[in-house]
């Protein structure tokens, strides 16, 4: 099963747009979430793409500031953001 997920002929972003990866994506080990790195200027974002156990697109989420993400043994994710001019570890939960 294969779904789209780009914002091809989209003209405004809105509530359906899904930010592309920047450079560092990772899958979790359920295969649930792929996770991923988004930059624009000065913008630095981690996000998570959801799919179902049958691999249909659920949801895209925005987990917080950051960039290269990656996945502990618990499942969290880890990635690095600015935090007063330096980077700074910081931690998000996969729902």
């Amino acid at each position: 099963f294969r779904s789209q997920i780009t914002n091809v002929g989209m003209e405004q972003i809105n509530d359906l747009f899904v930010p592309t990866p920047y450079d560092r994506t990772v899958w979790s080990a359920d295969k649930r979430w792929f996770v991923y790195d988004f930059k624009s200027g000065d913008q630095h974002e981690i996000w998570g793409l959801e799919f179902d156990p049958d691999g249909k697109f659920r949801r895209a989420t925005r987990f917080g500031e950051g960039l290269d993400p990656r996945l502990s043994p618990d499942g969290s994710i880890v990635s690095l953001r600015y935090i007063g001019g330096r980077m700074e570890p910081v931690e998000y939960k996969l729902p």
